[in-house]
């Protein structure tokens, strides 16, 4: 697939610039030279960010927005065709690309590394940023969060060959990817709002492996080759074997050691020498909403984590558990779309094993349908899950939080929606020192 070329000087609109993923596009072209701005509804940190850095942010999505002199429009996969300034841009016939195509387009002429799977995507890329700065690979990178290593940002500049992705496969974006390296960490069913079927999903992923070149590599964990058919796969395969090798760390869990094996294999395979890898995982201390220290309330510690999938709740519960053997764990929990807690609703009642208090909030609504929402309810999975969890309304999360905190407590606020919200609410503790 051929892609336009961005040619100095280009005026782009970016739809939903505020996320994760296009936030990063959108410093990246600035970088280059081009005129960006955009619009988000959600003003947030990443926004604030951008304005910092001379791109314009509105913040309200109207017709108005675009004119004539726009020459590109890239836009989130959380907007709809029927947003107001993909419509006026249409009218004006301005050519319009999401954000996996304006991804794609920066990749063209690096080598490219995706980083790929259900879980895990976001870290094992921090992890490989961590690596990759240690051995002076110059690389550029986009990353789904904010890194301490990148200054706080989530992408960074290079000058040389290599270019490190994070790969979403949601709606088979990462299809418009050509990687020369991929490595799939991990695979469940997701997404299923899409995709439909277990199956369909992971056909998704084979497709991505089969756009590997013959000088590429593909690895992937044993454990995950039965979900595949790599008959049609020209790269060099190989397969990982959950490793028993203790890795020095700053983030805990043992799916982070497993993190850690999966980005040493993929250094490996950018022939990455050995220090290098030991002093880039140990360097490495997590990412933002990955398990994040925010502070403390009555001495009670709090942490933020954007895990949202069965899988990924029970790992995160596991490793502050390792962290915190006797502390009352609560885990506060915003289920993110009626569909995934109905499809998963099963796996969602046996993930909080582990968890001394279960808060379960209002589900996020995301490209959910009536008949989704009718299907489930935050009151129903708390009923499933038994008498560790109860139900608390989204708007006095906060006040329940402060008022409950005390130092043998820890907290786990848990969610892809907005829940992070709400430690604008909370007063945490001075800072120690």
């Amino acid at each position: 697939m051929t892609y336009i070329i961005l040619v100095p000087v280009m005026k782009i609109f970016c739809v939903g610039i505020g996320g994760i993923g296009l936030s990063g596009v959108a410093r990246i072209l600035k970088s280059q030279g081009h005129d960006v701005s955009g619009v988000d509804a959600s003003p947030s940190s990443l926004t604030k960010s951008l304005e910092e850095n001379g791109i314009q942010v509105c913040s309200t999505h109207q017709a108005a927005n675009i004119d004539e002199t726009y020459d590109l429009i890239i836009y989130s996969e959380a907007v709809p065709e029927t947003n107001a300034e993909r419509i006026r841009a249409k009218e004006l016939g301005i050519r319009q690309i999401n954000y996996a195509k304006a991804l794609a387009m920066l990749s063209e002429g690096k080598k490219t590394i995706a980083i790929t799977g259900t879980h895990g995507k976001t870290t094992v890329t921090g992890m490989l940023t961590s690596i990759l700065l240690q051995a002076a690979a110059d690389p550029t990178i986009i990353i789904g969060s904010k890194v301490d290593l990148l200054d706080g940002q989530n992408f960074r500049i290079g000058e040389g060959e290599l270019l490190l992705c994070e790969a979403c496969e949601y709606r088979d974006n990462f299809l418009e990817l050509t990687p020369d390296i991929v490595l799939i960490n991990n695979l469940d069913p997701d997404h299923l709002d899409y995709f439909g079927t277990a199956e369909k999903y992971y056909e998704s992923f084979q497709k991505l492996a089969e756009k590997i070149p013959e000088s590429g590599t593909l690895i992937l964990f044993k454990e995950d080759l039965q979900k595949l058919d790599l008959s049609n796969v020209r790269a060099t395969t190989k397969i990982l074997n959950h490793s028993d090798k203790p890795y020095r760390l700053q983030v805990p869990g043992k799916h982070n050691q497993q993190n850690a094996y999966a980005s040493e294999e993929v250094a490996k395979a950018l022939g990455i020498n050995h220090s290098a890898i030991e002093l880039g995982l140990r360097a490495f201390r997590g990412t933002w909403r990955r398990f994040e220290y925010k502070g403390s309330i009555n001495k009670a510690k709090i942490y933020d984590d954007y895990g949202h999938h069965p899988t990924e709740i029970k790992a995160t519960i596991q490793a502050a558990r390792e962290w915190f053997p006797e502390k009352k764990l609560i885990v506060v929990f915003q289920p993110h779309q009626y569909s995934r807690t109905h499809q998963l609703f099963d796996e969602f009642t046996k993930c909080f094993t582990g968890a001394d208090e279960v808060w379960i909030t209002d589900i996020y609504k995301a490209r959910d349908t009536q008949e989704d929402i009718q299907k489930v309810s935050a009151e129903k999975l708390v009923t499933a899950i038994g008498s560790q969890a109860h139900y608390t309304p989204f708007g006095v999360l906060h006040e329940q939080l402060q008022s409950a905190a005390n130092e043998r407590m820890v907290f786990l606020i848990m969610g892809a929606g907005n829940i992070n919200g709400v430690f604008q609410h909370l007063v945490f503790d001075p800072r120690e020192n």
